[in-house]
């Protein structure tokens, strides 16, 4: 691979490590920016000797690197010796990090964002025409319309088969579902039922899985449940949560594990957690 004096000279700037280089005869060459910073006031060394810099003549003893470095430079008799392998090092050395250096800079500069063809999204006559999961998200009184609209939008994305409304939940059409929908309120099947739970009666009558998204005595941890199609997962209230009748026809309560100091998620994000842990689960890869 050639590699233009450009692009070392950028990689040499923007490294985090500070680069040094030395001649023959042991004075510095090159120096970045890293490096002054690190010399600190007067830290311009170049044209100095190694030794002037860096050799304290009060010390006893140098490190085993500065006298490695002393030596190689120095004395004369290894000199031809330890140049040799100084140099095989740090050609190594140099060529590892730069070549990682080079790959890291070259996605840095050649990242894009997609167009949206390229993203080869569905139309929405296609999108009613394509398989779904046979998987239904219920909303019992759920309140805030931009969480609404987020489930339908996440509900999209997941190609999950229907959405319940119930109580009151708002229903499309509406500006403010529209708002974070963004039209996935018209590709979403959806159905409104007057309570949860006649939406739990009609589940049961067609042989549907009922699972709650609540922390109860019992609930399994996402991580641990198993998903399967013809199931409903039921998505509570912003301050209460499922109702605790609504409990009594649910078969399983599933809880997402949290490690933070707030007791729940916001019942979108939680939507969101759900649903693409469901799609990973069942959709056919």
């Amino acid at each position: 691979m050639e590699y233009s004096s450009e692009l070392r000279a950028r990689v040499l700037r923007d490294i985090h490590d500070s680069v040094l280089a030395l001649d023959g005869h042991g004075r510095i060459i090159y120096m970045n920016a890293q490096c002054r910073s690190l010399l600190g006031p007067g830290g311009d060394v170049l044209g100095k000797t190694y030794a002037e810099v860096f050799w304290d003549e009060k010390e006893t003893a140098n490190d085993a690197f500065h006298q490695f470095m002393i030596d190689a430079i120095y004395e004369k008799e290894q000199t031809h010796k330890v140049h040799d392998l100084m140099r095989l090092l740090f050609s190594f050395y140099f060529r590892f990090v730069f070549d990682k250096t080079l790959f890291l800079l070259q996605n840095k500069y050649t990242m894009r964002k997609l167009t949206m063809p390229e993203l080869n999204r569905l139309s929405l006559s296609e999108y009613q025409q394509v398989e779904k999961l046979d998987v239904i998200i219920v909303l019992d009184n759920v309140r805030s319309l931009s969480n609404i609209g987020s489930f339908f939008r996440t509900a999209d994305a997941f190609r999950i088969g229907e959405i319940f409304l119930c109580g009151i939940t708002a229903c499309p059409p509406h500006r403010e579902i529209h708002k974070t929908a963004l039209g996935a309120e018209e590709s979403v099947k959806w159905r409104y039922f007057e309570t949860t739970e006649d939406a739990c009666i009609y589940l049961k009558d067609n042989n549907y899985t009922i699972n709650a998204v609540e922390q109860i005595e019992g609930s399994i941890m996402l991580n641990e449940f198993v998903h399967k199609e013809k199931s409903a997962y039921i998505f509570g209230n912003e301050v209460d949560g499922v109702d605790d009748e609504i409990l009594h026809y649910c078969n399983n309560a599933i809880e997402i594990p949290q490690e933070g100091t707030k007791h729940s998620l916001n019942v979108s994000i939680s939507g969101g957690i759900l649903m693409y842990e469901i799609f990973n689960s069942l959709w056919k890869k």
